[in-house]
């Protein structure tokens, strides 16, 4: 943040530093027109002293590990030197305005950004006046009135300075006790809202969501680390053009490695001296840097959470730790979600086969058969039977049954719509499909499509032999067939029996067909 007049008028209003204020810290320190007018005689005798302070009260300074160490380099200190001596010089300028106030203002900040706190600021103050009291001495001596008014003078407007860089302290204090108070309000809102939803997507969401907000960011990403492949595999974007997240790539040893592999926060920038620059595609995107953060659960790598920002080059402290933090949180939420989806996924899978199981495939029924029974619209549904299953389990191997229901469920994924259609087993070797949107006649297009590419495969077994299994299929309609789910299941499975009874290796429709149906291939 530039400390221009704007910034630190609003700072001055925040600390209710009017003009009536001033008005009454001048009043309360007895400082009048009289004092500005020895203030000014002092500024020129002491025009040819300045430097000499200056450099006295800096050798002073570095004298001290602690100081020494906040000041910087020697470049540095000759820049807080040239500083100084502007300050000095505007001490005894003779104006003591709002344009004087919001530049004390201005040294009180910086010392707070710079580390120097009040303990040091006061025993600079000292070293400063123990200096300055010698000279007005050697002038004039105690018993020259005028020294002692100068003295006086030089004492009130000291003061006031050091009033003013106190309450700039106190007021950063409460900011930052008020900010953190906010933040913790604003995490446990966070955290509550992150728990709230086991849903993957929805976790996700409002992870980048706050990480936006928090930082008033213009953008965010979450990207999963692929263990088995050592790569950033998927990711999720909030608020970046599709030209950007289309382009957007993860290479072996870059920015997301290095934060990801060191478990710390990484920025990138165009600032001098910063490791990761910004690519070409973050320019054009006005992206003007950027945070990335490893999300670990547990010690469980899971990825990396980025911020992007438009309005400045970097982030400030502050915004970091609150993003370390909240990165911690949000690590959680989002293995939870992903353990919720897994067990959600095993719930409704048939473990041998990956198919959806007998549960999942009654719930889709029954709001396929309701939306249907609203909306007028039709769906199928296929029952299949493995043709002398038991046979192949006695001659070959439950092993080999096995690998002739997985070989099945692979063929009947590739035969049916994977967006709308829905495969299940039913139990034992026995699959349904339903088939929104399909009458019984295109129903049985698909029914015969798959019959004949099962009859004409051969099933590789574990022993290494190969072997031929067909199906028998059995379809139903809604609405002319059933129209509850029950009576749809019920009279599929009728038809299956009837192929089953009719030679097996053959597809039947329960209630009518037309004479000839078209189906391709």
């Amino acid at each position: 943040m530039q400390l221009d007049g704007a910034v630190l008028h609003e700072i001055a209003l925040e600390m209710g530093i009017t003009d009536d204020e001033i008005s009454t810290r001048k009043a309360f320190l007895e400082f009048g027109e009289s004092d500005i007018a020895h203030l000014r005689i002092l500024h020129d005798e002491l025009k040819g002293i300045r430097a000499e302070v200056v450099d006295a009260f800096y050798n002073h300074l570095l004298s001290f590990g602690e100081t020494r160490a906040l000041l910087g380099d020697d470049s540095h200190v000759e820049h807080l030197k040239s500083t100084q001596s502007q300050y000095l010089d505007g001490l005894t300028a003779g104006e003591y305005g709002r344009s004087y106030t919001c530049d004390r203002l201005r040294i009180g900040i910086a010392l707070q950004r710079i580390g120097l706190g009040p303990k040091w600021y006061l025993g600079a103050y000292h070293k400063y006046l123990s200096m300055l009291f010698p000279h007005l001495w050697e002038e004039g001596g105690l018993a020259d009135q005028a020294t002692l008014e100068n003295m006086r003078a030089l004492l009130k407007v000291v003061f006031f300075d050091m009033g003013i860089a106190i309450d700039t302290y106190i007021h950063d204090r409460q900011k930052n006790i008020s900010l953190k108070m906010s933040q913790l309000a604003a995490l446990n809102q966070v955290a509550a809202a992150l728990t709230s939803s086991l849903s993957l997507r929805e976790v996700l969401d409002e992870v980048m969501r706050c990480a936006i907000a928090f930082t008033h960011s213009k953008a965010s990403c979450i990207a999963f680390y692929d263990q088995a492949e050592g790569l950033f595999k998927e990711w999720v974007t909030q608020g970046l053009s599709e030209h950007f997240v289309s382009h957007m790539e993860f290479r072996r040893g870059g920015l997301a490695d290095e934060a990801f592999t060191s478990g710390a926060y990484v920025p990138s920038n165009d600032l001098p001296g910063t490791r990761h620059q910004l690519s070409r595609l973050a320019r054009e995107e006005g992206i003007r840097s950027f945070a990335c953060l490893p999300l670990t659960f547990h010690s469980q790598p899971l990825g990396v959470l980025y911020v992007y920002r438009d309005d400045r080059d970097e982030f400030e402290p502050d915004e970091i730790e609150l993003l370390t933090t909240f990165a911690n949180l949000a690590a959680g939420a989002v293995n939870n979600a992903r353990l919720h989806a897994r067990m959600t996924d095993l719930a409704s899978m048939d473990g041998l086969t990956g198919l959806s199981n007998r549960r999942t495939f009654d719930e889709r029924l029954s709001i396929e058969a309701a939306r249907c029974m609203r909306y007028q619209n039709r769906y199928s549904m296929l029952m299949l039977d493995v043709d002398h299953f038991k046979k192949v389990n006695d001659s070959y191997g439950h092993p080999a049954g096995d690998a002739v229901l997985r070989f099945l469920a692979g063929l009947l994924r590739c035969q049916v719509r994977t967006a709308v259609d829905m495969v299940a087993r039913f139990g034992g070797e026995e699959f349904a499909i339903l088939l929104p949107e399909t009458d019984k006649a295109g129903a049985y297009c698909v029914a015969e499509r798959i019959r004949r590419a099962m009859e004409k495969s051969r099933i590789p077994l574990p022993s290494g032999e190969s072997i031929g299994v067909t199906v028998s299929i059995g379809i139903c309609g809604h609405p002319d067939s059933g129209y509850s789910a029950g009576e749809i299941v019920a009279n599929a499975d009728k038809v299956l029996y009837r192929a089953k009874q009719e030679g097996r290796n053959c597809t039947r429709v329960f209630g009518d067909l037309p004479d000839y149906i078209a189906c391709p291939g």
